[in-house]
């Protein structure tokens, strides 16, 4: 592990306040979406099987992994699925912008077992309320709470959505992230912003040139954008194919 340098939470503690700024973050769960480094195979287990199927979940999966950012499907012994994986990159963003999370005031028992039994009950109270498990961080992170909540284990996380959360959540986000060559004038609101702007998907976080500098509505997804979102996303995909 030492050959691959610093790691981000080594990173993170070095930094005033013990977080990274919201460009840094948004910066990094951009890039930690679309690119994964394979550095050991210890723990990697198929979840397709020959057909291209998800495989049905195992009645008991002995858990593995770093209790801290485990999902709670994990921590109880359940079959990890690719949301599990989000869950997991979620709670990294939250320490990486907050320097904690919710519960780590929280005193647990010393006993490896118990602690990971209990420290599921302690995720299981916090991650029923989004607005407490995403306190102090920007609106956006609502919305990510809301889509990983809905999710069931053989679905496939909506890597698109969850982009266009971090460029479109709210005017914090957005400014915090983008070095702006070019600005919108003016004000623009979350509907204008997913029907008029179109980014290529980002293979560089420098490339992308053009946000709206401010958005006016909160972050919500609400059932009149659901369609224009769809339509946002298949424009997106298709003009990165070209």
């Amino acid at each position: 592990m030492t050959l691959v340098g610093k790691n981000m939470s080594d990173l993170r503690k070095q930094m005033p306040g013990r977080k990274f700024k919201l460009r840094t973050v948004v910066h990094v769960a951009h890039e930690s979406l679309e690119s994964v480094y394979m550095i050991d195979w210890g723990l990697c287990r198929r979840y397709l099987n020959d057909q291209g199927e998800v495989h049905r979940p195992r009645v008991k999966a002995p858990f593995r992994g770093t209790p801290r950012y485990s999902s709670v499907r994990t921590l109880y012994d359940l079959e990890q699925c690719r949301t599990d994986d989000i869950w997991s990159w979620f709670l990294c963003l939250i320490v990486f912008t907050t320097g904690r999370l919710p519960w780590d005031d929280e005193q647990g028992p010393d006993d490896p077992e118990e602690y990971l039994l209990w420290l599921a009950k302690i995720k299981t109270v916090y991650m029923r309320n989004g607005p407490k498990i995403s306190r102090n961080c920007p609106n956006g992170y609502d919305d990510i709470y809301r889509l990983l909540s809905s999710a069931s284990y053989y679905d496939r996380p909506n890597y698109e959505r969850f982009h266009i959360i971090l460029n479109y959540g709210d005017g914090e986000m957005c400014e915090g992230f983008y070095s702006v060559e070019k600005q919108l004038d003016g004000r623009c609101t979350y509907e204008t912003a997913i029907t008029t702007m179109l980014l290529p998907r980002p293979t560089n976080i420098a490339q992308s040139s053009m946000v709206p500098r401010l958005l006016e509505q909160p972050p919500q997804l609400p059932p009149h954008t659901e369609l224009l979102l769809e339509q946002l996303i298949q424009r997106y995909d298709r003009d990165y194919e070209e």
